[in-house]
């Protein structure tokens, strides 16, 4: 009985031969598809930054009117001198500063403009006079919409968000309520 030495010695040898490797046009073909897919999955993932800035911002919203119903209930049933601040002490996550610098990461990824707004003359854009029985909150959102809680004298909480032309939709319904 004779012994191949080269087989036993050298085992890859005769399997790397007898192996096929994926030719130039398949590895193209596979590029392709995952192009196409990729192309129509990227606009959707990144709608989703926008309508995650602007889930943060309703939610910061929801927690003033919260404690602006909190602090409403320990001033005799008054939001008058309401400020920030006070809200801050009730509920931490609201911002105390009217504009966070675009550096802040903290609270809904840049998104500015939260005021607690305590007269008509500085109630640009939320629809209502604002006295001890009223309040409005507005922030506008990293991806520049403008959202509104306003909260009229016969205790009804309105809604609104507000898209600036050319800018997307984010979390904004077609109807601009939330």
């Amino acid at each position: 009985m004779r012994i191949d030495a080269n087989r036993y010695l050298n085992p890859t040898r005769s399997t790397a031969s007898d192996q096929r490797g994926f030719t130039l046009i398949e590895l193209m073909v596979v590029i392709v598809v995952i192009g196409i897919l990729a192309a129509i999955a990227l606009p959707s993932f990144l709608s989703q930054r926008a309508k995650a800035q602007d889930a943060c911002v309703k939610q910061v919203l929801r927690a003033a009117q919260s404690a602006s119903m909190i602090y409403m209930i320990g001033n005799n049933n008054s939001f008058t001198g309401m400020n920030l601040t006070q809200l801050n002490r009730i509920e931490n996550t609201i911002q105390t500063r009217a504009a966070p610098v675009a550096a802040d990461r903290k609270g809904c990824w840049g998104s500015t403009s939260f005021a607690v707004l305590r007269n008509a003359a500085a109630n640009a854009g939320c629809g209502t006079a604002v006295n001890a029985t009223n309040f409005c909150f507005r922030i506008i959102s990293a991806s520049t919409v403008r959202y509104n809680l306003v909260r009229a004298a016969n205790g009804v909480v309105t809604r609104n968000c507000y898209v600036p032309a050319g800018a997307k939709r984010g979390g904004c319904p077609t109807s601009n309520k939330w």
